[in-house]
């Protein structure tokens, strides 16, 4: 997805990757934390990357392993482009750092019309990379506190009086109340997982999920961790649509049993993960309103359509809290 072209990339990093200064620049949009550029010149394509201050050389790390591991699979993974020096990374005036990546061919945009269909070819794509990861021992350095939910909802427990008007903090006690009520997935044996496999995360050719990508969230977990994530990040997509969301759980239940092999039952499955999502949904809502409260900047906010950073929060939050809702309605009926 392009946002702006021939952006400017700083001599320094030129110099370090051997780029022409004839080479084509295009910012590429879809993430919330770091920058991405796309580097074309006559003999080679690359991807440049400036990473935000909260991901340090750890990711660097986390990349280098997974990536190298994946693609001695048979994957085509993201995969560190080193320097003209054999450096895996440099860092800017700021301490920012800024690394290469392999660039892999694919469709230029997202599918237009996320469905149902789909939701079964990313379940086959997760569920075939879980396989693929299942193996590998690594221990990432994950980001502090990052899907921890118990904590995150601790936190808001202690900041619901600070958010700034009723409405805000009479949403942090709606969401606080459902969590102390859900009944958390099993905790089945951990492995690596992606940790934000959304369809942002994720290359296509002609349309299909074929990969993913951005493992800065890389971490050891359960696998629900990943599905209730994607559930979550499909279903927000879905309610402007009119589809409804659970045609879309059992598409990909299907999908993911089939290509990863894990024994479950599609019944169990499906439990587990509108369980999982509506975990996630928990989740991010929560650390939408905390982060009102701590200041930090971490998500993105769309400046046209809000006022202030704090009413972009609160409408984030909300669709979380309507994701819950529908997951909630879901489990009552008896989805099991």
């Amino acid at each position: 997805m392009v946002s702006e072209s021939n952006p400017n990339l700083p001599i320094f990093v030129q110099d370090a990757y051997g780029i022409d200064s004839q080479s084509s620049v295009t910012r590429l949009n879809g993430g919330l934390v770091n920058e991405t550029l796309l580097v074309e010149s006559q003999d080679r394509t690359l991807i440049i990357r400036k990473l935000a201050p909260i991901l340090g050389s750890n990711t660097i790390r986390t990349i280098s392993v997974v990536g190298e591991h994946l693609s001695s699979s048979g994957w085509e993974a993201p995969t560190i482009e080193l320097t003209v020096d054999d450096q895996e990374y440099i860092t800017d005036d700021s301490n920012r750092i800024w690394h290469g990546m392999k660039h892999i061919k694919s469709d230029c945009v997202l599918p237009l019309q996320p469905n149902a269909e789909l939701a079964e070819h990313v379940g086959g794509l997760i569920g075939n990379w879980h396989a693929a990861v299942s193996s590998l021992r690594f221990s990432p350095e994950s980001l502090p506190y990052f899907h921890d939910t118990d904590y995150i909802a601790k936190k808001l427990s202690n900041e619901a009086v600070l958010l700034p008007d009723a409405h805000s903090q009479e949403l942090a006690a709606l969401f606080l109340e459902d969590y102390y009520c859900q009944i958390i997935e099993p905790a089945d044996k951990q492995q690596i997982i992606h940790g934000d496999p959304k369809l942002d995360n994720m290359l296509y050719r002609d349309g299909i999920p074929f990969t993913l990508i951005d493992f800065d969230c890389v971490m050891v977990d359960s696998i629900w961790t990943d599905i209730g994530d994607f559930l979550r990040s499909l279903s927000g997509k879905l309610l402007h649509t009119g589809d409804d969301p659970f045609n879309a759980v059992s598409n990909f239940i299907s999908g993911y049993l089939d290509a990863s092999g894990k024994d479950t039952s599609f019944d169990e499955a499906s439990y587990y993960a509108l369980q999982s999502t509506r975990r996630i949904a928990s989740e991010l809502g929560m650390r939408y309103l905390s982060d009102i409260v701590d200041g930090q900047n971490y998500f993105g906010w769309d400046k046209y359509h809000y006022n202030t950073r704090a009413d972009a929060l609160f409408g984030k939050a909300m669709t979380q809290f309507e994701i819950l809702q529908i997951t909630r309605n879901y489990l009552n009926e008896g989805v099991k």
